[in-house]
């Protein structure tokens, strides 16, 4: 699996939707391909995903003590 899969792995239901539809103008305005703004779009959509996660436990951790 190479870095531009593992980056679009993060790209599921609207996030996919709305990867695509950036995806286009951004490469356009870029010197990168389509599917590399996705890769880097879908890892930033994961990042944001893990950091909500990691906040939901230490939300949960604190309210434990």
């Amino acid at each position: 699996m190479d870095a531009q899969q593992l980056g679009q792995a993060g790209l599921v239901g609207w996030r996919r939707g709305v990867g695509e539809r950036i995806a286009d103008p951004i490469s356009r305005r870029t010197g990168l391909t389509f599917d590399q703004v996705l890769a880097v779009v879908g890892a930033i959509f994961f990042a944001l995903t893990v950091r909500r996660f990691a906040r939901m436990l230490w939300a949960a951790r604190e309210a434990r003590d």
